[in-house]
């Protein structure tokens, strides 16, 4: 099959703004675009799927960091960058300019040899000339190179920038010589000028006499303001080709991006919304929001209610930050497999719930071994004292000794570690009960449900792949805490002077058959006793 030629088409303007078509023979890509940015062959805190799912059509990764860790060689010798990080979209690869700026204490400036310099991560010299880079990026096998360049800090020295938007230009004709004709990848060139309009408007004209198939804009996001940023793309997004893809390096702030495509801007790239992702911040309409802060604790509102795609939320509490992240399939009936969405499920595991819908309404379904049967105090008297062991009529009180079922069957209990409800019920229900600490608030959850005419459904052909432990810390410690939910569930759920008889009465059991083999039982012991009527109902 023929390799369709990269090209460029404007579909559609309104003033400088534009939607445009960047064809690849890997895939198609909507302008504008924003590039997530997978420095090192992965995008941080992601899969690749999760990536699609966002709508992003092309990603980018960085030459200098590739080259010098795992090497070029080695990801050629695996079929290219796509093989090598399993990812069937376009991909654009920097020229490592950039890092020529970012790491400029390791290393020096050769006009003719280029940037000669030694490794962040080992001491090893390299030396990165336009010819290397271009090379290197060839042997990646990227859809978009960028020429070599020397991306400048921010300076109002006028004889700086001038003589370092010389070599730029110097080596931009260096790489698109070592390019050659391959009309099925793209060049694109990079304008450089730093704050100056004529150094700019020199760059580009000198840019578009050597003829790329794309034009990125260099240096900015490297200190200056906003109305610096937007002034230099006032002065040349007018004299820029307009049928060649327009790509402003290294931006990625909300009112940023919205200011560039206004101005006639295609592409962008950033390493900030995955950065931001993973320290909790969110940028909303109504600025930006750090979900980490103590004061959205108890939040359960939507971080941005003008937003209705793709919404993730994260329920942080005191007692539980550490997060799990699950690939979940159902076997259908007619074969086959089904990816259940994350996007409409709630997840309750380490109280992670997203964006909700799809499930039926008013039910919890849960995944492989979770179901359990009903948590009551003569129930687990029987498992605490041993008494299954010795009756075996008792021992299917747990579902633990019962062959799992073929299909979808009703149970009283499921547990939370792969426990889904419809996010609207979830919060009908008020949720988890986070007097809990650890355990058996997903056992007070399928009782509310139940409780409210709800049902709760055991699927024994789901497979789900979890990432990540419940705990680092000690087994004393968790089964302590696994201890205390249970008798703060008996005095929640049976109120009666009987049944808070039984449950004093059931505590020293408790503690004992969790932790019978445990090396601190006397510490355990000591813990019991100090167990009062007050901290089992406040949740202290």
């Amino acid at each position: 099959m023929a390799l369709k030629k990269f090209s460029f088409n404007v579909e559609e303007k309104d003033n400088q703004a534009r939607l445009g078509l960047i064809k690849t023979h890997r895939g198609n890509i909507n302008t504008p675009a924003f590039m997530p940015v997978g420095t090192q062959a992965t995008i941080k805190g992601t899969f690749i799927e999760d990536i699609i799912k966002t709508g992003s059509e092309i990603i980018l990764s960085n030459t200098y960091h590739l080259m010098i860790r795992p090497g070029a060689d080695r990801i050629q010798s695996s079929g290219g960058l796509h093989q090598f990080m399993n990812c069937k979209l376009p991909i654009l690869t920097d020229s490592g300019g950039f890092q020529v700026m970012s790491l400029s204490k390791l290393n020096k400036i050769d006009r003719e040899k280029g940037a000669i310099f030694n490794s962040h991560i080992d001491g090893k010299k390299f030396i990165l000339s336009p010819e290397e880079s271009i090379r290197v990026q060839k042997s990646l096998n990227s859809d978009i190179v960028m020429v070599m360049d020397e991306c400048p800090k921010k300076s109002h020295d006028f004889k700086k920038i001038n003589k370092s938007m010389d070599l730029s230009m110097y080596w931009a004709e260096r790489s698109k010589k070592a390019f050659g004709k391959n009309p099925h990848k793209g060049i694109f060139g990079i304008v450089q000028g730093g704050l100056f309009k004529d150094l700019r408007i020199k760059s580009l004209e000198q840019l578009i006499d050597i003829d790329f198939d794309g034009y990125a804009v260099g240096g900015l996001a490297v200190g200056e303001s906003q109305n610096e940023m937007f002034k230099v793309l006032d002065d040349i997004t007018y004299l820029m080709p307009n049928d060649k893809p327009r790509y402003l390096m290294g931006v990625g702030t909300p009112s940023d991006i919205l200011g560039a495509v206004k101005r006639g801007i295609d592409m962008f790239d950033c390493v900030l919304p995955t950065r931001s992702g993973r320290t909790g911040l969110a940028f909303t309409w109504n600025g930006r929001i750090n979900i980490r802060n103590s004061k959205y604790q108890h939040d359960n509102k939507p971080i941005d209610i003008k937003t209705n795609k793709l919404l993730l939320r994260l329920f942080y509490t005191r007692t539980r930050k550490k997060h799990s992240h699950f690939a979940i399939t159902t076997q259908q009936n007619g074969g086959g497999t089904t990816r259940i969405d994350p996007n409409k499920v709630c997840f309750s595991c380490f109280r992670i719930p997203t964006l909700l819908a799809g499930l039926t309404p008013g039910v919890i379904h849960a995944f492989a071994e979770g179901r359990r049967g009903e948590l009551t105090p003569v129930s687990a008297m029987v498992s605490f004292l041993g008494l299954d062991r010795l009756l075996p009529r008792l021992r299917n009180l747990h579902y633990e000794n019962e062959p799992v079922a073929d299909g979808v069957m009703d149970v009283p209990v499921v547990s939370g570690a792969a426990l889904m409800v419809p996010r609207r019920r979830f919060l009908d229900h008020g949720g988890f009960d986070e007097r809990y600490f650890l355990h058996v608030e997903d056992i007070d959850l399928c009782r509310q449900v139940r409780a409210a005419g709800g049902r709760v459904y055991f699927e024994p052909r789901a497979e789900i792949l979890h990432y990540g432990g419940t705990s680092q810390t000690s087994p004393f410690f968790v089964e302590t805490h696994k201890a205390l939910g249970f008798i703060k569930y008996f005095w929640k759920h049976y109120p009666g002077p009987i049944e808070r008889l039984a449950t004093m009465a059931m505590i020293a059991p408790i503690f004992g058959a969790i932790c019978d083999d445990n090396p601190k039982i006397e510490s355990m012991r000591k813990i019991a006793g100090d167990i009062t009527p007050h901290s089992l109902v406040s949740g202290v």
